[in-house]
């Protein structure tokens, strides 16, 4: 539980930074405790993109559509989001305040997921900047890749929100950490490395989002990606990582999906295309190249 009152001090008394969002609440508490957060907000700004909260076409399209805004937000170097602060601050200087819960801040306002939008950008400079020769199949798959990384930085963002405030500025920036998938992330990452660990979660979650289904997804394939031992006493951990990568709403997974092919007019991936993918040695080499590019962005900036 906090107050408004504390949600605006909190709010202000980190705004000295120049790539802060000042009306994204809790955007400067991220930006200065979070090294993955900051490190993607000045990637994506050194990318020439801005970050706009007036209400010009694109954000109106955002506000509507939020799912089926990503190839604009990439075409104009543009990622919409609320301003979630405004308000809270005139209802303090009014004399207001009063206590707000999680169902509040879930529920009750605007949550910008100004980090998963600005993943996609730093994804998208890595993974298109140059596609030459590069089959349509392949591409589609890239978009996956890019999804997965996406989805990977939230847990490395999650495992740096030690603060009550830190936790508070993931749940209001759509931030999507779970305790118990947090703990078994660490626990993977310190058994198995950083590198392993992304290996097993992103290509769990690309084949999720092909519509493999998850008894498909075995040791054999996933040790073309890895250097560790698959071994009984790893089994468990690994299932684990598994089924984070596999935990995605259904609609997103199809109807979603679908949707957003049609916007890049390329064939959205079957399960046959992939798995034909994933065990070629021409995309295994880039696609693990390119995870360790994409990881060093993140995590060392």
């Amino acid at each position: 539980m906090i107050t408004v009152k504390q949600l605006v001090e909190i709010n202000k008394n980190s705004n000295n930074q120049k790539n802060i969002l000042h009306e994204n609440l809790f955007d400067s508490v991220l930006y200065t405790e979070n090294s993955v957060f900051r490190n993607i907000r000045n990637k994506t700004i050194e990318l020439g993109y801005r970050f706009n909260c007036k209400p010009d076409a694109l954000w109106l399209q955002y506000r509507s559509f939020s799912l089926m805004s990503l190839t604009d937000i990439l075409a104009q170097k543009s990622v919409p989001f609320c301003d979630n602060v405004s308000f809270l601050e005139k209802t303090v200087e009014r004399g207001l305040n009063f206590n707000v819960d999680l169902a509040f801040l879930t529920t009750g306002m605007t949550r910008n997921p100004l980090f998963h939008e600005s993943c996609h950008c730093v994804a998208d400079n890595v993974l298109f900047r140059n596609t030459l020769g590069v089959s349509t199949e392949e591409q589609a798959i890239r978009y996956l890749f890019a999804e997965a990384y996406c989805f990977c930085l939230f847990q490395f963002c999650g495992l740096e929100a030690k603060s009550k405030e830190s936790l508070i500025g993931c749940i209001i920036n759509d931030i999507a950490i779970l305790t118990p998938e947090l703990n078994a992330f660490r626990q993977a990452l310190q058994r198995f490395g950083q590198h392993n660990t992304m290996m097993i979660y992103m290509i769990s979650h690309m084949l999720c989002m092909s519509q493999v289904v998850m008894r498909d997804v075995n040791h054999q394939l996933l040790s073309q990606y890895t250097d560790m031992a698959y071994t009984s006493e790893n089994e468990e951990l690994i299932n684990k990582l598994i089924s984070m990568g596999y935990s995605i709403l259904p609609s997103f997974s199809t109807t979603v999906q679908a949707i957003f092919y049609t916007f890049v007019d390329l064939p959205r991936p079957t399960p046959e295309v992939t798995l034909s993918l994933f065990t070629d040695n021409k995309f295994n080499h880039y696609f693990q190249e390119q995870s360790f590019v994409l990881a060093d962005l993140a995590l060392k900036g």
